[in-house]
């Protein structure tokens, strides 16, 4: 794991709640890498894999860019693409696939990659194939 720290300007707990208060986006997508990165670090160590969800949009650009710089050992986690709009092929520039291969997935190489083809002639197969994963 990288040893850089996140900023954190205030902890609040409501009831189990807990909530961190961060300078700016960049620090909080920071404090979500390196906390995401030590919990893939600890399931590689208790199982010898992870498994990773990632998601798309604006909220996700300093995060993502903070977590491919994390000592993670990429080639034993399994990524899965969270969504994808039906129709879209992954060379348009609003594909979530592209934005993932482009801001992450192809800078680290995961071992297995899962992605969602929202351009796929047969829909439903394709995400009951995603389910056999």
């Amino acid at each position: 794991m990288n040893n850089l720290k996140a900023t954190k300007m205030k902890k609040i707990q409501k009831d189990k709640l807990k909530i961190e208060v961060y300078e700016n986006g960049d620090e909080m997508g920071k404090a979500a890498a390196i906390s995401v990165a030590g919990l893939l670090q600890k399931a590689i160590s208790q199982k010898g894999f992870a498994n990773l969800i990632l998601a798309t949009g604006a909220s996700q650009f300093s995060f993502l860019g903070h977590l491919q710089i994390q000592k993670i050992d990429w080639d034993k986690i399994t990524v899965f693409h969270l969504d994808e709009y039906r129709g879209m092929p992954v060379t348009h520039p609003a594909s979530f696939r592209k934005y993932l291969k482009e801001r992450i997935l192809d800078k680290v190489q995961p071992k297995k990659i899962y992605y969602l083809e929202g351009d796929a002639t047969d829909v439903e197969a394709a995400v009951a194939n995603m389910k056999r994963c």
